[in-house]
């Protein structure tokens, strides 16, 4: 198989893969049978049927990842699509692999502290759901709380500005 039929092949299983998950993740229902609601007992989870588009593996999917990371469960998809691009164009060095793997990474660390400033939860089908999530909240406990307001602003802002920097793969401090 040549280098082009593969690269495409891998381009749309990853097309799929996020299509997927993107498809799970908006149909999102808080009463949905996952692993971290009110449903969790397994008797329970087999009694009911999904409302989750993608169906119960969707449902699993979904609810676990808002639960641990938040409204960054949005970023998530980001590293794919920008590995499947670049590997259509021929530039997935390893330097282009790792940017875009830790791009939404600091991209989640300043990007939803900053919107926890003023945000703490959002209101979804009735329901609240936390802009941080678990791994979010243990970020702003361990890192962010202890700098104060100023400092968690500016960790934040340098947090965006690293992530915005690996995810346009730029040289930005040479000539």
């Amino acid at each position: 198989m040549s280098r082009s039929y593969l690269s495409d092949a891998v381009l749309v299983i990853v097309l799929g893969f996020v299509t997927l998950y993107c498809i799970a993740l908006f149909s999102y229902h808080p009463l949905d049978p996952a692993i971290n609601s009110a449903t969790y007992p397994p008797q329970a989870i087999q009694n009911l049927a999904s409302q989750n588009l993608a169906g119960k593996v969707g449902a699993q999917v979904s609810g676990f990842l808002l639960f641990y990371t938040g409204v960054g469960a949005l970023l998530l998809p980001l590293p794919f699509i920008l590995m499947g691009v670049r590997l259509v164009r021929k530039k997935l060095s390893f330097t282009a692999f790792l940017g875009s793997l830790l791009a939404p990474l600091f991209l989640y660390m300043g990007l939803l502290h900053l919107l926890a400033l003023g945000l703490t939860s959002i209101q979804y089908k009735g329901y609240r759901i936390s802009t941080l999530g678990v791994f979010g909240l243990s970020l702003d406990k361990t890192l962010y709380s202890p700098l104060g307001t100023w400092g968690a602003l500016t960790l934040a802002s340098m947090f965006c500005l690293i992530g915005f920097i690996l995810l346009v793969q730029r040289k930005v401090f040479t000539k």
